[in-house]
Formats: structure tokens, sequence, C-alpha cells
């Protein structure tokens, strides 16, 4: 299934009164999906040579107005600074300063600008597992899917949510740029990849 006319995200941020002491370090940018308690964040992009105003093309989804954004600053000695806002929110702003909160105390601000990029044409994927193997002991595999490119298979084209005590999971469906598949006139082979999620690591299942 082939859908026109893709969209993208191209953020551009500026950071404003940051605290100096301690001094930032880096500043991240994590997804996730309103309304889902079992999906975890994804981190989607970090700089960590920070300046003053950078730019992140967020361009390997199709937007969808149920992702939600966290803007983390993290500082020296671990403690962070963060915002979080929907993708939907982000859409009907194209610019806007967000408050950045640290302890639950005013922390800098971010100034967001985000313009929407156009793709040729993007495909639209969905994927169901079907008796995946059991890595946990006392409940069921908690299984996600990374879909790679190869032979970069380094890098990741797409994470899903992960799916709590189910061996037959049906993941959401996902839009990628039919670039992404197809390049120099040539089939990229990508890589599915399945994993059981168990919070702070997790276990390969199979590909």
């Amino acid at each position: 299934m082939v859908e026109k006319l893709g969209t993208e995200l191209i953020f551009t941020f500026t950071l404003r009164e940051l605290p100096s002491n301690p001094p930032p370090v880096s500043f991240s940018v994590w997804k996730s999906f309103i309304g889902s308690d079992t999906a975890t964040e994804a981190n989607i992009y970090t700089e960590k040579n920070l300046s003053a105003s950078f730019e992140f093309r967020y361009a390997k989804f199709q937007l969808d107005f149920s992702d939600k954004f966290r803007f983390e600053v993290k500082f020296e000695g671990g403690s962070t600074a963060f915002v979080v806002i929907s993708s939907r929110e982000l859409e009907r702003q194209p610019r806007m300063v967000l408050q950045l909160a640290r302890d639950e105390a005013p922390a800098g601000c971010l100034e967001v600008e985000t313009s929407t990029g156009i793709t040729s044409e993007t495909v639209y994927l969905k994927f169901k597992g079907i008796n995946l193997a059991d890595l946990d002991s006392l409940s069921k595999s908690d299984p996600y899917f990374r879909v790679v490119p190869i032979p970069n298979s380094h890098s990741c084209l797409y994470q899903s949510e992960w799916i709590q005590d189910d061996l037959d999971p049906v993941w959401r469906g996902f839009f990628l740029p039919k670039d992404y598949l197809h390049r120099d006139r040539r089939d990229v082979n990508i890589r599915i990849e399945v994993f059981d999620d168990d919070g702070n690591s997790s276990d390969f299942i199979g590909a």
C-alpha cells in the first residue's frame, strides 16, 4: 500500500537562559505514543556539542498525531531539564517558546521552530508476530521489532512499540519513505529484528 505525499518534521532548536551551574552537557529528543502505557520512549536525536541553535530532521517516519516528544537538557552531574509536547501541538504552532523544568523549577527556555518536508511517496507497513519464543521465566516475552537496512545494519529505519506478555503481537502500522526501500534503481534489503524488552535491556528473539 503506497500513500502519496508523506510528511516529515524539520526541527530548529534554540536554547535560551539555561543555568550555567552546573553547565548543560547534552540535548536529546525522545519520542513515545500518546495514551500508551506500554510504549517505551525512543531516543531519536542527541546533540552533545551544544550551541545556541541547531537543526534536526525527523525524517524516519511519517508525521503521526499520536506521537509525543520530550525535549531534554542534561546537566553535568546527571540532573535534567525537560518539556513534553505532542506532534499535534507542534503542527498547530510551528514556532513556540517552551519553558524547561528541572526538579519542578524553571530551567531556561527552548525555542522550537518546525517546518514540514515532503517525501515523494511513503509505504505503509504492519507486522504481526506468530508464536514468538518466550524468553521470560515468570511471564511471556514483551516483544518489539526494529527495521534495519542491509548492509548498513547499524542504523535503524523504524523501531516499534513493545507489547506486554504477548507471543502473537500485532504492532501498530507505520509509514516509511519509499526512498528508504529503493535507492539508485535498486531495492534495499531490510532485516526485521525482534527483541524481548526487559526494561533496561533487551533480549534478541530472532530476525
